[in-house]
């Protein structure tokens, strides 16, 4: 997002922000600073008074959140085995605290968005899906 300060995101720069990356990240710590400054925006969004078009545009960037904590998810896995005792407990407390993101965000979304907007979206981005985030976490 080209070092944008948070306070300047908005929905469409979240979104675009996913279609503009070139490479997926690495690192499973760069991964949830980028997602959580991300559902944060999307929260704060919420929690405002938010136009029908806000809460579309959230419901979108909260799909984009979920699918990068799956890959986070994914990337945490695959990184456990080989890590040291110190690293694993940090990977699962980042693995904790993503899901915890998620879980809020839902909630604040499910509260404030029109009927039509969630209902029409819940289906694809809220759905439980051979990607979605396991119920253990």
């Amino acid at each position: 997002m080209d070092n944008v300060p948070a306070r300047n995101l908005s929905p469409e720069k979240i979104i675009s922000h996913r279609e503009t990356e070139e490479e997926p990240v690495a690192d499973a710590g760069i991964l949830f600073r980028l997602v959580r400054e991300r559902l944060r925006e999307i929260r704060k969004t919420l929690l405002g008074s938010p136009s029908g078009i806000e809460v579309e545009m959230c419901v979108l960037g909260y799909k984009v959140c979920a699918d990068d904590v799956v890959t986070l998810i994914h990337q945490i896995e695959e990184e456990l085995p080989r890590s040291k005792p110190i690293r694993r407990l940090k990977l699962r407390m980042v693995r904790r605290r993503a899901t915890r993101l998620l879980r809020r965000v839902r909630k604040v979304l499910h509260q404030s968005s029109p009927s039509r907007a969630w209902y029409r979206l819940a289906a694809t981005a809220l759905e439980p899906g051979p990607t979605s985030i396991p119920s253990t976490f």
